[in-house]
């Protein structure tokens, strides 16, 4: 343990107390304030910082001031006076609190810093002998600063003048970094809610699906946003309060409809909203046969598209007359798998498999149904529980074959991109899908959500805060995606921003798992373990979460007890690989470096995919710089022979 003022610091457990408080900190200002500790009493390099934090990857060296502002923060620093942290402009920074060196709460060694000089720190009793605490700061600072007056003065002109252009730098990138969840972009936003349908007797979802063609086609113009029909599921009822539904997804065209069935014929009456104050922009009636419901939907989106766009592109043109099938039937079976899939269910997830096999087989050559189903296979691992070795290349042959029959299906791209992902590793190829995906249509909130996972998983954590806040803008009230911003920003170590992202999303939703989960997670990092304990433990979950309780148990200190829950899930993991991930994680709590890399192995033999949030996961940072596991990190493909991160 290092302490310095007021403050405890373990890098084992890699946590800062500030007497028993425990203090947030990301990964990155962490090992920032454990390589200053370790050179304290000398001028640490800004180079040599940047080399060790971001060894042979580029970046920004506003970064590094970004990190030294948040540290500040977190010890307490005035601006007026640094007591931890000093500036030596042009050089770098220098740790001068006087540091005690401890072990089990008995102090071993001292260090007190020499200050500014850079040289090497002597012990309390050599400088006893040499010079009086006044004598070394004086000398200290004469060794940065000229000792001639003009230059001293110029330079402490220059130095504050620096420190006001980091702070205004730091106070801009965080405050893009931590926008506000609920920011829209600008331009026209629709909502297009599932049409009310006035046929009592109907009850095959063609409200949903003709609102879903109209989401799908709409969402290709550049000029205007639309609201994902994942968002507008839970409006499909009767009872929904149009304007009310309208103001929650924040937008501020809302295009509504009603349908009424007669025989063969089929009357569609749409109408276009302001949000705002209810007004209609226009409203009018299509008439056909029951068979020639594309043409109307074709017929409904034009008159929208014009409505709010000056004029459309040849590709937006192409694009808003396409149909991925003729199908009635099977158009209407895909439209029910999307709805059972948004629910995240294994049942739901079940059931969207075979509504999406069902379609497929009424029409071989729908493309749309072909991801859909990829997707239904790419979640089944997550939320059912299958075997990745079943589902994931099932969904990978799906992925394919849409793409075979519409190469520029970006749903098919984003689903394929997900399975490379999870389960084949092949990050570069995976990247490639994503940005393909995003391409072909910019406003797919699922591709924007999924690469900000990517982007997790590769240690691009900053990048996939702002990726997942874009996917939460196109689509608010998704639970999912509400969840996973918390679950990135916990990887980010952002534990605080984690804990009130997920709060928000239990307010939504209060038995959402995903979400408890995360929480439980971020509670723990900040070495809150009771308060962890009762989200894993909330109703059902303690069955499912094991492993975390027992990671608690041993973090916590109670070893026995963390070895005792996972002795019946060690044998259980002999038959199902699965478990080896969670089990590793305990070892990893427990301290024992060779127990958890011998499992981690396992599951590598195994190819389970929990192992892709290795890089990220907290639970093995005491693994960091142990050349096993930054080996099985290069077999992974997220590092080079040379032990660089590929990705930048």
């Amino acid at each position: 343990m290092y302490e310095f003022g007021p403050f405890q610091l373990d890098p084992i457990k890699r946590l800062l107390f500030r007497e028993r408080d425990s203090v947030s900190l990301p990964p990155k200002a962490f090992d920032l304030l454990l390589l200053l500790i370790e050179n304290s009493g000398r001028v640490v390099d800004r180079n040599e910082l940047m080399e060790k934090l971001w060894p042979d990857t580029f970046v920004e060296e506003i970064n590094l001031n970004v990190h030294i502002s948040s540290l500040r923060k977190a010890l307490g620093e005035q601006p007026s006076e640094h007591s931890y942290i000093v500036t030596v402009p042009r050089r770098g920074y220098s740790f001068v609190a006087t540091v005690r060196k401890s072990a089990n709460g008995d102090a071993v060694s001292v260090f007190d810093d020499d200050a500014l000089t850079g040289n090497s720190y002597q012990s309390s009793a050599q400088e006893s002998e040499t010079d009086s605490e006044a004598d070394k700061e004086a000398s200290s600072v004469s060794a940065v600063f000229s000792p001639r007056p003009f230059l001293r003065r110029r330079i402490f002109v220059i130095s504050v003048l620096s420190l006001i252009v980091m702070a205004a730098a730091s106070y801009i990138w965080i405050s893009a970094r931590r926008r506000p969840v609920d920011v829209q972009p600008s331009g026209n936003i629709i909502a297009v809610l599932p049409f009310k349908q006035l046929s009592p007797a109907i009850n095959d979802h063609t409200g949903l699906g003709m609102a879903d063609a109209l989401i799908t086609k709409l969402s290709n113009i550049k000029e205007i946003l639309v609201r994902p029909t994942s968002a507008v599921l839970r409006y499909d009822n009767a009872e929904a309060d149009s304007l009310k539904a309208g103001r929650e997804l924040g937008a501020n065209l809302l295009l509504e409809g009603k349908i009424q069935r007669s025989g063969d014929r089929i009357r569609v009456t749409v109408q276009m909203l302001k949000v705002e104050d209810g007004s209609a922009l226009w409203a009018e009636s299509f008439d056909e046969k029951f068979t020639d419901i594309f043409a109307i939907e074709d017929s409904i989106s034009r008159r929208v598209a014009k409505a709010v766009s000056a004029r459309l592109n040849a590709e937006e043109e192409s694009r808003l007359a396409k149909h991925f099938t003729e199908n009635v039937e099977a158009y209407q079976a895909y439209i029910k798998g999307r709805y059972f899939w948004n629910k995240r269910t294994y049942e739901g997830l079940r059931k969207a498999k075979e509504l999406f096999e069902q379609a497929i087989e009424l029409d071989p050559a729908y493309a749309m149904a072909y991801a859909g189903l990829a997707d239904a296979y790419n979640l089944l691992t997550i939320f059912g529980g299958s075997s990745p070795h079943d589902t994931y290349p099932k969904a990978k042959a799906a992925a394919m074959k849409a793409l075979e029959i519409d190469p520029t299906l970006a749903e098919a791209h984003n689903s394929l991109a997900y399975t490379l992902m999870r389960y084949d590793w092949d990050w570069k190829g995976a990247e490639e899908e994503f940005k393909r995906a995003l391409d072909l249509n910019p406003n797919y909130a699922t591709a924007h959500h999924w690469y900000g996972e990517y982007l997790t998983l590769t240690g691009k954590t900053g990048e996939a805060v702002a990726e997942t806040r874009k996917a939460l803008e196109l689509d608010p009230l998704s639970v999912i995606i509400n969840s996973d911003l918390g679950w990135v920003l916990y990887y980010a170590g952002d534990y605080d921003d984690a804990i009130n992202q997920c709060r928000k999303t239990l307010e939504m939703d209060p038995d959402f798992v995903v979400a408890r989960l995360a929480l439980g997670l971020a509670y723990e990092e900040k070495g809150l373990y009771e308060e962890a304990l009762a989200q894993f433990k909330y109703k059902d979950m303690e069955k499912w979460y094991p492993t975390r309780i027992a990671h608690i148990m041993a973090v916590s200190g109670r070893k026995k007890r963390a070895l005792e829950i996972i002795k019946p899930y060690e044998a259980m993991a002999k038959q199902d690989p699965r478990l080896l991930y969670g089990i590793a994680g305990v070892y990893a709590g427990l301290g024992d470096k060779d127990q958890t890399m011998r499992l981690l192995e396992q599951a590598y033999a195994d190819h389970q995919e929990l192992l892709i949030y290795l890089k990220v996961d907290p639970r093995f940072y005491l693994l960091r710089s142990d050349g096993r596991f930054q080996d099985l990190l290069r077999r992974m493909g997220f590092q080079d022979e040379k032990g660089a991160t590929i990705f930048r």
